[in-house]
């Protein structure tokens, strides 16, 4: 009987080890993933900050799932609305 709980005690080790690794890589994968996606849109968010200062327009159209689409539309201001939207 003392043989049996040695052996289920060190299963429960051995699998609570494996599983906090586990949990640790997935935590670090996804923080990883978290800033490469943050990376990817940082140009965007600039191009789209500078157009609400500059009063341009920007058309968004997107279409995921296999088909990848991504369709961008940017109109600058007239010069005249440029000065009044300020």
């Amino acid at each position: 009987m003392d043989m049996a709980m040695d052996m289920a005690t060190v299963v429960v080790v051995i699998v609570s080890i494996a599983t906090a690794k586990g949990c640790a890589a997935l935590g670090l994968w996804l923080r990883w993933r978290v800033r490469q996606e943050q990376a990817k849109g940082a140009p965007l968010i600039r191009v789209a900050e500078a157009l609400a200062q500059g009063g341009g327009r920007l058309e968004w159209d997107e279409q995921r799932s296999r088909g990848h689409r991504l369709q961008v539309r940017i109109t600058r201001a007239p010069a005249g609305m440029k000065d009044s939207a300020a």
